[in-house]
């Protein structure tokens, strides 16, 4: 079964027509659902992007603490063991972290939606993402 989905994300991909965007190369994807990760990252490489994921907010602060520069975007999931996106990207903010940050989510409530906008999170993107949504999202950055 996990064959034939991993099949299906990556093969019927629809064109895409967003452009990389010219200041974002490097990526951090941290997603801890396998599946979810997998099609994002093929949708990312097809255009050109340099993706890194990791499968937490733990880990994703180990790498970027060696280097905040290192990564133009992080593109991270909210809910997620040992350390959840909320705190990775407090974490980001508390370091000036100067790159973008996406959150991604299955659902927020509006208590949550006001704590993550006062993290100054650049995009919110809802899952199911479409393979266009994350592109255009991307290339829509100032």
């Amino acid at each position: 079964m996990k064959e034939a989905l991993l099949d299906q994300v990556a093969n019927p991909l629809p064109e895409v027509s967003p452009q990389p965007h010219p200041s974002i190369r490097k990526i951090l994807l941290v997603e801890d659902h396998e599946l979810v990760a997998y099609s994002i990252q093929v949708v990312l490489r097809t255009k050109g992007y340099d993706v890194r994921r990791v499968a937490n907010g733990s880990a994703a602060w180990r790498l970027l603490s060696k280097g905040l520069e290192e990564f133009d975007l992080v593109l991270t999931d909210l809910n997620m063991p040992l350390m959840h996106g909320d705190e990775l990207i407090g974490l980001l903010r508390q370091h000036q972290y100067k790159g973008k940050i996406f959150l991604i989510t299955s659902e927020l409530d509006p208590l949550e939606l006001r704590h993550i906008k006062s993290l100054k999170v650049d995009q919110i993107l809802f899952k199911p993402i479409k393979p266009n949504e994350i592109l255009s999202a991307i290339s829509q950055q100032q």
